[in-house]
């Protein structure tokens, strides 16, 4: 239940996805500046939640690769993306973190952006994504940490780990951390309608937690908005940056 209503909510954003994403296209790009100077080539790479492939397509751009699987669990997301690549020797699959696999390949790289936290289990899908991965092979990864959407109430916003977490559980799988930083972006709006509504037109609305499901207008904004409602509005989002590798002696 908890996939399928993620999935229907990133399908509903098909048609507002690309206008509306501009931090997760900044945060991809920066994630991939930094991958390069530590590995500029892949033989075999995965890219797990591409969405429309507008970072995927950066990805194409800046590393070089023999071949990439491209893989997100919203189809009509992923229909844009295959239409955006069809120029390039991509390899796209409908699935999710925790159960993709392809027994006949191990990626010696893979890249995620801004999407694992939409796994109901996390450990599960980093610990599945050490399991396609080769040897020696290298993950990297931005990914919401505790603070983001600080400005809305507890059961409005979904649980983001801290980056102390997410090192202990990288380092218990068996990664070994290259390079991890946060970066935190605050994003302005001329009223909270406004600011609630970009996040729906990136897909990223739903709420696990959460205990009701249909409001609007005022009573809406009074339901999600922890304290003053002072407009203009802003969302922050506290974004970690992760480069690992996978520890060749496991």
């Amino acid at each position: 239940m908890f996939k399928h209503k993620i999935t229907q909510q990133f399908n509903k954003a098909v048609n507002t996805y690309d206008a509306a994403c501009d931090l997760q296209l900044r945060v991809g790009t920066n994630l991939i500046e930094r991958l390069r100077l530590h590995y500029p080539s892949s033989n075999l790479m995965l890219d797990l939640g591409c969405g429309s492939g507008l970072i995927t397509e950066k990805l194409t751009e800046e590393i070089a690769f023999n071949h990439l699987y491209a893989v997100d669990m919203a189809d009509q997301l992923l229909s844009l993306a295959k239409k955006r690549l069809a120029h390039r020797a991509v390899h796209f699959a409908c699935r999710d973190f925790n159960t993709f696999s392809d027994k006949n390949n191990c990626f010696d790289l893979v890249f995620s952006n801004m999407a694992l936290h939409w796994s109901p289990a996390l450990n599960n899908a980093l610990a599945n994504i050490y399991r396609q991965m080769d040897l020696n092979g290298w993950l990297a990864f931005s990914i919401p940490l505790s603070g983001t959407f600080s400005e809305l109430t507890e059961d409005s916003r979904n649980h983001f780990y801290t980056e102390q977490v997410m090192l202990s559980i990288l380092t218990q799988l068996g990664f070994i951390c290259v390079e991890n930083w946060i970066s935190v972006e605050k994003q302005q709006f001329p009223s909270w309608l406004t600011a609630l509504k970009s996040i729906k037109q990136v897909g990223a609305s739903h709420v696990q937690q959460r205990k009701w499901h249909s409001l609007s207008g005022n009573d809406f904004i009074k339901r999600l908005v922890s304290g003053p409602q002072i407009e203009p509005a802003r969302l922050t989002y506290r974004i970690g940056y992760f480069i690992v590798r996978k520890n060749g002696q496991f």
